[in-house]
């Protein structure tokens, strides 16, 4: 990478001396968006500060030529024996026009703001860094509708390869996918079966090759642990409770955890206490292709605020960490408990505690629903719904229904999909997708499933 950088600059900085003689909108360019601060050698910051300085003065006509070395010799404020290899180093062929120029200037300045944020401690110095970035952005802020359109395909392509997907077809036709700077919010009941939704995303997205980080700041690393390899071997979860696994037991739980286990690409961090900046630091730093915090409302922030001033400042670091990360972070949140009041269960972006800003900031909100939870008659105990209340690029107010296993920890595809949230249509039974036209409480589940399955879809 810094070998890439190098020639980054050196190829910006050979534009710098000899456009002065060719075509003075590139120097201009060049001191205009590119800043001697974000360049990293220090041979490049001393030539950057020689040209500028030359460019006021009657000596201007020296770039390019055998005498621009020796001027170089006169002024310079480093030891010259390595300044005039780089000097010389420095070639015309390198050369760019005013468009071209663009190009490497945006690389050095995306390598910039990496580390910048890579650095920054504080919401302030994240919202600075945004400031700083739009200041010197080299885009007008007016273009031709059809300016670098051949970019949207090779876009395209490219996330192709890095979006990541729920492991459940039925959800995935709704959401699409997650994209690096989505923030998600999971947020459900006590006990509705979040965490468990949470690491079944996690090991789906973990078993097709993903990189995953997760910050649990609720349950312990070992409990995480038992749910994961439960929820994969078959073994059921509340046997560690009980202190009844048996020999057969054991021995799935260990050829897991020393086999396929290990293989997965997940890390946790090891305390269950953090503050927001230490979770920037870790984000930056790492190459995970996904984050997940269990959950927004026990990030420590500043005793100081109320609640809402708190997980508002949070939700909005969170959000401003998933766009300069490049990657989808997923904070589970609770509901807060007035909703329990309500004849309606079903749960509504405004349950989520202190949603305000929370509700702005996410790309996609998924609300957790087992209606069995509220209501001991209803029929079916697994069934639970994966709520689609905010969808920022696709559809909203969509609820898929699932198959919720409590006994081994796991969640299944379901071939019931509810693709709108009205409860007045009568499901059918019949293999295939069941479509509802709203959210209303009075719908009829569909007593029957067909298809449940107990690996992944």
């Amino acid at each position: 990478m810094e070998e890439d950088y190098t020639y980054n600059e050196s190829t910006v900085m050979s534009c710098l001396v000899f456009s002065t003689n060719q075509d003075e909108s590139v120097y201009k360019k060049i001191f205009r968006y590119l800043p001697e601060k974000m360049l990293f050698s220090r041979y490049a910051k001393e030539v950057y500060k020689i040209v500028k300085y030359l460019c006021s003065t009657e000596d201007a006509g020296l770039f390019g030529t055998k005498h621009f070395s020796d001027k170089v010799r006169q002024i310079s404020a480093i030891e010259y024996s390595g300044l005039e290899d780089y000097v010389d180093s420095l070639k015309y062929d390198y050369y760019s026009d005013s468009v071209t120029v663009n190009f490497w200037i945006k690389k050095i300045q995306k390598k910039y703001f990496e580390e910048r944020f890579k650095e920054a401690k504080s919401q302030e110095e994240f919202e600075d860094i945004i400031r700083e970035k739009a200041e010197y952005s080299i885009e007008t802020e007016m273009v031709n509708i059809s300016d670098d359109v051949s970019f949207v395909l090779d876009n395209y392509t490219k996330l192709k390869h890095t979006a990541l997907f729920t492991p459940y077809k039925s959800l995935n036709k709704v959401l699409g996918s997650f994209q690096g700077g989505d923030m998600v919010i999971i947020a459900g009941a006590s006990s509705s079966g979040k965490t468990c939704f949470m690491l079944n995303l996690i090991m789906g997205m973990a078993k097709s090759g993903k990189k995953i980080d997760i910050f649990s700041l609720e349950m312990p690393r070992y409990k995480l642990q038992q749910r994961m390899i439960c929820s994969e071997t078959g073994i059921i979860a509340n046997k560690f409770k009980s202190f009844s696994l048996n020999e057969a037991d054991i021995k799935k739980f260990n050829d897991y955890a020393k086999g396929d286990f290990k293989k997965l690409n997940i890390r946790i961090y090891k305390k269950q206490t953090i503050r927001m900046e230490y979770i920037k630091s870790i984000v930056m730093k790492s190459d995970a292709d996904a984050v997940f915090i269990d959950y927004l409302g026990l990030i420590e922030g500043n005793d100081s605020k109320n609640s809402y001033e708190r997980y508002s400042e949070i939700s909005r670091s969170i959000k401003l960490l998933a766009m300069a990360s490049n990657k989808p972070i997923f904070p589970l949140h609770q509901l807060n408990r007035e909703f329990q009041s309500r004849e309606d269960k079903r749960p509504k972006t405004s349950d989520i505690r202190d949603s305000g800003k929370i509700e702005q900031d996410a790309d996609m909100i998924l609300l957790v629903y087992r209606p069995a939870q509220f209501d001991e008659k209803y029929p079916d105990k697994e069934d639970i719904r994966i709520i689609v209340a905010k969808n920022r690029d696709g559809e909203s107010n969509k609820e898929v229904q699932l198959i919720f296993n409590g006994m081994h920890q796991r969640i299944t595809e379901e071939v019931n999909v509810i693709s709108s949230l009205d409860s007045t249509a009568t499901p059918p039974v019949e293999k295939g997708v069941n479509v509802i036209s709203s959210l209303d409480s009075t719908a009829t589940p569909p007593v029957v499933k067909v298809g449940r399955g107990k690996g992944w879809i």
